[in-house]
Parts: structure tokens; sequence; C-alpha cells
């Protein structure tokens, strides 16, 4: 009985002779690789689809039984919750809202470095001077250029409301239907790390906006916020009292 043979006996393939071909077809293959990588930029997130992860910690211990029974009653819906370590820090995620309503009612912000144009119909976008010149193509130097630059953005994303950060001359926010305001810098502005700042105004922002505020209300939350946390060093957060203390600060 003969084995069947892949390959054949004294097999010779001229691997030279077509050594030319495979030069090119490899340049090729590299430059299409770089080009789409120059196009598309590279993914270096996580995505999660389906829901919302929120880590949550707390200045007590907190049974996990008393958690879920209280996030079950706030969402009404079925939340995964899962201890991180301790009895004070919890991951919960929460699934994904369904029907109509929770669709228009959902709150969704974008702060996404020069690359805002891939993200249309938003809530509210949160871009700094920079990133807004880039946008619009024309300069924003002062609250006039600015407010002029923020009125074509905001037709272009298609968003309601638009937050810019302007570092040590504050915030301004511009509303599609509404007007523009220029919010002073919150504190000092002997800043000591901008580290994460952005993040601090666009959760603080956006988690005032889901909650109820006015666009204003949440902005002047976000101002705020941002000017607690880049008084400190590294990538900080912003304690519940220290925003309170702010706050009450603020209003007297």
């Amino acid at each position: 009985m003969k084995l069947l043979k892949l390959v054949p006996d004294h097999t010779n393939v001229d691997f030279m002779r077509w050594r030319n071909v495979a030069l090119i077809l490899s340049i090729i293959a590299t430059v299409a690789s770089i080009s789409y990588t120059v196009y598309r930029g590279l993914n270096l997130g996580i995505d999660f689809v389906g829901g919302e992860v929120v880590r949550a910690e707390f200045a007590q211990p907190v049974q996990i039984d008393g958690l879920r029974s209280r996030v079950d009653q706030l969402c009404k819906c079925e939340a995964s919750i899962q201890a991180l370590g301790s009895d004070r820090t919890y991951q919960i995620r929460l699934p994904k809202p369904t029907g109509p309503e929770a669709a228009s009612n959902a709150v969704v912000s974008v702060d996404s470095r020069y690359q805002m144009p891939r993200f249309t119909g938003v809530t509210a976008a949160t871009p700094n001077e920079a990133e807004l010149e880039q946008l619009a193509g024309v300069p924003a130097d002062d609250e006039r250029t600015v407010e002029k630059a923020g009125r074509q953005v905001l037709e272009r994303l298609d968003a309601r409301l638009l937050l810019v950060t302007r570092g040590s001359r504050g915030m301004a926010l511009l509303e599609r239907d509404g007007a523009t305001t220029f919010i002073p810098i919150h504190g000092t502005d002997e800043i000591a790390d901008v580290t994460g700042a952005g993040d601090t105004v666009i959760s603080t922002f956006t988690l005032a906006l889901a909650s109820g505020a006015t666009p204003l209300q949440a902005a002047t939350l976000a101002n705020i916020a941002g000017g607690i946390v880049v008084m400190k060093r590294g990538t900080a957060t912003v304690l519940p009292s220290e925003l309170r203390q702010a706050i009450a600060l603020h209003d007297s």
C-alpha cells in the first residue's frame, strides 16, 4: 500500500526566480497597511458595547446585597455588581436601555482629540480652543472668534451643546438653540497640572445634564470641578466634599 504523498520526491522550487515578484507584493502590502493605519488611526481603547460600566467607591463598607437592591430600584433593571478587592469598591454593569424613550433621553457627550467629526448628532462636545480652531478652520483666540468658530462646529457636529475649554480663560458654553455664555476660570490661574482635567470636565458636565441640570448649571459645575482638579499633581479626582465646598464658596 502506497502512502499518500503531499510533496512529491525530488521537489525543486525555484524560489529565487520569484524573489522580485515577492518583494513587490511585500512592499505593496506594507504601504497599504501603513496608509490604512494613518487614515483610520490606532484604536488603543477597550470597547464595551451594550450598556454602562460604573466604578463606585464608598467611604464606609457596603453590603453587596443592599447595593444590588438599591441599584435595581433606581434603574429598574438587572445590573451586574462585582466587588473590587474590598466591600467599599464595586464595579456596576448596567444593561443598555431599550425603547424610544430611553434613546431620546440619553445624554451622549464626546471628547475625541481631533476626531470629533466622526461623531455627529450627539448631545454635547467638549473641545479645547486648539481643537475648535482645527474643526472650524478659523482662529479662535478671543470671545468673538470662539463664538463664530463654535457655531460652525455645532452645525457640523449636529450637536445641541458645545463646551469649549479655554485654559486660564475659563470656558465657553454654546447652545445650538440658545445663547453663548463665557464662564471665567474657577479659582486661581496658577495651575499645578492639567492631566485629566478634560476627563473631569466632560464627566461632570455629562452627569449633571443626565441628572436634570440646565446646560449652564452643568457647565458651571464642570468648570468648578475642573478648577479643583488642575490644582492637584498628576492624574487626580474631585471628592464630593471638595465639590460641595467649592460650590458653596462660588454661590456665596
